[in-house]
């Protein structure tokens, strides 16, 4: 496998991995240039996504009894991390040596930066194993009580670009259940189980099984030769901490292996939480 990753952003240039014989293709959807992210990123294509990944609702939360007002930037609410997320910052790079190719990227996030409280130092690292593995870790740190949800926004077509739409892709969620959305994408607060849902892939199933089920427009849409962000946003789970003088690490690892017809995926994730003393 081969990675290429920009600074600004963060951002998932192209990843190359091999198919049954050998030959590498490019699996995450992107723009030619560095320029063109900077231009206009509007769906957040390959970018690290802080400081809260996904929507809060109104801009605003409550923490310790105090009124957080947080820069909206679509409608009424803040997503992604606001006007100025981390997709837009630029990186520090440092190529690391862990016996397998792997860059960290480090970030600090200055208290009151898009409305939230607290200094959040921020690190990422890309690894490629032997194994033809790509692992993302997250670590963080911050100096008072703050919300932090962080993520990678790349979306993959693992035939390579231009070979078609994604419905062939065999996905496995291992979630019993989901959170349900207002008409503007914010959760009512119920926990549905995905029995019975277009969201069930509690085995591996091809996505157009729960596509095809979930809309006709989806499917439209995915005619486009390479995945589109409708589709992903259909089967993506998010999770979320709560950062309280704390430091947060986690791991996210896609295998890539031949099969019959296309590379398929498997993901997993493995969160932890180290309490650190007040000072």
């Amino acid at each position: 496998m081969e990675i290429e990753v920009a600074e600004y952003g963060g951002i998932i240039l192209s990843l190359r991995v091999p198919d049954r014989g050998g030959r590498l293709e490019d699996v995450v959807l992107g723009f030619d240039s560095v320029d063109d992210y900077v231009a206009d990123n509007r769906d957040y294509l390959g970018a690290l996504i802080g400081r809260y990944a996904n929507r809060i609702a109104r801009g605003r939360f409550n923490l310790d009894g105090e009124l957080y007002w947080l820069k909206a930037n679509q409608g009424p609410h803040h997503l992604h991390g606001g006007r100025k997320g981390f997709d837009t910052k630029t990186w520090t790079a440092e190529l690391r040596d862990d016996g397998a190719g792997a860059v960290a990227l480090s970030y600090t996030s200055p208290a009151g930066e898009e409305g939230y409280p607290g200094t959040l130092a921020v690190r990422v690292q890309y690894t490629i194993t032997d194994q033809n593995r790509l692992v993302i870790d997250y670590h963080a740190t911050t100096d008072a009580a703050t919300p932090v949800n962080l993520t990678q926004h790349s979306y993959f077509n693992l035939g390579g670009a231009g070979s078609g739409p994604i419905l062939d892709h065999d996905l496995m969620i291992v979630a019993d259940s989901f959170t349900p959305v207002d008409e503007t994408l914010i959760p009512t607060g119920e926990i549905r189980a995905v029995e019975g849902t277009p969201f069930d892939f509690r085995t591996p199933t091809p996505i157009g099984a729960r596509i095809v089920w979930f809309s006709r427009k989806t499917v439209a849409c995915c005619s486009a030769a390479r995945a589109c962000a409708t589709c992903a946003r259909a089967t993506s789970l998010a999770a979320t901490a709560m950062s309280r003088f704390a430091s947060i690490s986690s791991s996210i690892c896609w295998e890539a292996t031949p099969s019959a017809n296309s590379v398929v995926t498997r993901a997993c994730s493995v969160s932890t939480f180290r309490s650190l003393a007040r000072a």
